[in-house]
């Protein structure tokens, strides 16, 4: 009877220990050990592997976007770089009426409109593609000048020609230049940047000789027409060369979370600062020539100079 007792007390104290419990038990375990045992699927490709570094090919087509970005920046810097010489035919012959801090305004429009639309350019180059945006602001720019050609006597129509379409185009061909090497270039990317922006010291020392000989043989007209038809002969081609390994991602219109940071203030404020007064030798170094009783072609040639000082760059990112 004890014995029955005793089998019956067990029975019941092992009941006790209810068997449905045990199943969430497991499974929860197996919840959350299942995260740390899981093996990834090699197959797989992260989202962003196209933007990582180690997929960039330090090379290859980047070569063919470094040359062509070396011309574009070339025919830029050969409008912006340049105006000082065509100012000086302008005050020489049809504009002479013209005080000439008045007409460098003009020059100085297409240099302030470059970063100036440089957000908007950004934004064409996520929507239409780097090689449809390089194209339009190539046409563009050599479109200003030869609609300047007609507007050699009239002040408003030099600021609305080479001075603010001059300035569109210009913005969208150095956006394009300025985003593309990145995604070509890791380990060399200091000497594929600084190869392009050869590109500008070369175009303004070039355009600086080319536009004083054009205007002494056929007048100011058909120097701003000449100078836009070689702008679309050589900057189309290389612009439709110009195209993106991986599309831009997207991006607020404008990051002011930058501004948090001490270093990108001051290199912002010292590159403000370095550019305002930049410009102002290459803009008045061939009207200091001529008060001077220096002829026009030293001028020119003081302009050059001055350009061919920016091939700098190049041996410090090299």
């Amino acid at each position: 009877m004890s014995t029955t007792t005793a089998t019956t007390d067990e029975r019941i104290e092992l009941s006790t220990f209810d068997p449905v419990y045990r199943t969430p038990r497991l499974s929860t375990a197996s919840s959350i050990r299942q995260p740390v045992i899981s093996v990834p699927n090699p197959d797989e490709v992260p989202e962003d592997a196209p933007y990582s570094v180690s997929a960039i090919p330090d090379g290859g087509y980047g070569w063919v976007i470094v040359a062509s970005a070396f011309i574009t920046t070339f025919c830029s810097n050969g409008i912006i770089n340049c105006w000082g010489v065509l100012q000086a035919a302008l005050l020489d012959s049809s504009l002479s009426h013209v005080r000439p801090s008045t007409l460098s305004y003009v020059g100085s429009l297409t240099l302030a409109l470059g970063p100036l639309f440089g957000l908007v350019a950004v934004r064409m180059v996520r929507w239409m593609g780097s090689r449809t945006t390089a194209m339009i602001g190539m046409f563009i720019m050599g479109m200003s000048l030869i609609g300047a050609s007609f507007c050699t006597s009239n002040l408003v129509g030099l600021f609305g020609t080479v001075g603010f379409l001059g300035g569109l185009g210009m913005s969208l061909v150095y956006a394009v230049g300025n985003a593309l090497p990145v995604q070509y270039f890791s380990a060399r990317l200091g000497l594929a940047n600084g190869l392009i922006k050869l590109g500008g010291g070369v175009g303004g020392s070039v355009m600086a000789i080319a536009l004083e000989a054009m205007y002494q043989r056929v007048g100011i007209a058909w120097t701003f027409r000449l100078h836009g038809m070689i702008t679309l002969a050589i900057g189309m081609p290389a612009a439709w060369l110009l195209k993106q390994r991986v599309p831009l991602r997207n991006a607020p219109f404008v990051d002011w979370t930058m501004f948090r940071d001490k270093t990108f203030i001051a290199t912002f404020v010292a590159s403000a600062i370095g550019v305002f007064s930049l410009y102002v030798p290459p803009y008045y170094l061939p009207l200091f020539a001529k008060s001077i009783n220096l002829s026009s072609s030293t001028g020119a040639g003081l302009v050059a100079a001055f350009n061919a000082c920016k091939c700098q760059p190049l041996q410090s990112t090299a």
